[in-house]
């Protein structure tokens, strides 16, 4: 039997430093092609700073990149949600 999980899910082909890839995904059309875009581009940055590297490098360099990306956000986030949760107290220290 399938989940429901399996059923909202949908096949997409994006081309990733000259591999096409087939990805199974409920994101949207537009975030899949999106971010393949992002890692193809980030993937030729690398290998055009660094002529000498192999694929498997390059990918773990985007990789790392990604992960960098991700934990910036995340400590942006947190600042972002303790700001709220102080002014929230502000606000009902005030009333």
């Amino acid at each position: 039997m399938n989940n429901i999980n399996e059923i909202s899910k949908k096949s997409y082909r994006v081309a990733i430093f000259d591999d096409v890839y087939t990805l199974v995904t409920d994101e949207t059309e537009e975030t899949v092609k999106t971010v393949a875009k992002q890692v193809d581009k980030f993937m030729k940055e690398i290998a055009t700073k660094a002529p000498t590297l192999d694929v498997k490098k390059i990918a773990v360099l985007v990789a790392l990149r990604y992960a960098s990306l991700l934990a910036a956000k995340e400590v942006e986030l947190e600042h972002i949600d303790s700001q709220h949760k102080r002014i929230i107290a502000l606000v009902d220290s005030s009333l």
